[in-house]
């Protein structure tokens, strides 16, 4: 029979818990400031194209959307841009910024009638952008062919918080004939 010698038996030392310091989380709640300091600039940019990329696909979906019901509803169809309520005053009628709505115009007034006209879709935007229309109309009429009345050459200008330098600004350019386009910057179309 094999005894253990007391030599060879070694004293179990007591193990020493693991874990991190104060000085240790200090350092890298330091270092995960530097990185989120240097990062939130990038963001900003990324923040505003997405802003202005969703105002702008929602315009030209709105305008397809106009264009479509039109054509089915026999023309008439008017695409207006919100005012009064719970809208900000605007400058001016060029300014599109509270949103826009999207109806039937009976009776062909050029107004919203709620006894009278049909209420299609009403967009609010609300995502720190601002759109401008090119054109001073409060409203666009588009007649049973799908066609952009009295319009000629127009756009809309989609500009971030940080304003019309920045490269986030998009211009959506329309034609009387219906055609949408949409450009990079603030531009005449």
């Amino acid at each position: 029979m094999v005894t253990s010698s007391p030599i060879n038996r070694q004293a179990a030392a007591p193990r020493q818990t693991q874990g991190v310091t104060l000085l240790e989380i200090l350092v890298v709640i330091a270092i995960l400031g530097v990185l989120s300091a240097l990062a939130a600039p990038s963001f900003r940019g990324t923040i505003e194209r997405y802003r202005v990329s969703t105002t702008v696909d929602q315009l030209t979906s709105t305008i397809s959307l106009a264009r479509a019901e039109a054509i089915k509803r026999g023309g008439n169809v008017r695409l207006e841009r919100l005012s009064g309520g719970d809208c900000p005053a605007m400058i001016s009628v060029q300014q599109w910024s509270c949103g826009w709505s999207l109806y039937w115009d009976v009776n062909a007034n050029n107004a919203f009638n709620a006894g009278t006209d049909e209420l299609i879709k009403e967009f609010r935007i609300t995502n720190n952008v601002t759109v401008n229309f090119s054109v001073t109309q409060a409203g666009i009429t588009v007649n049973r062919w799908g066609q952009l009345g009295n319009l000629g050459a127009a756009g809309f200008t989609v500009v971030p918080q940080s304003g019309v330098s920045s490269p986030a600004t998009s211009t959506v350019c329309l034609s009387t004939g219906g055609r949408i386009r949409t450009v990079s910057g603030s531009v005449a179309c």
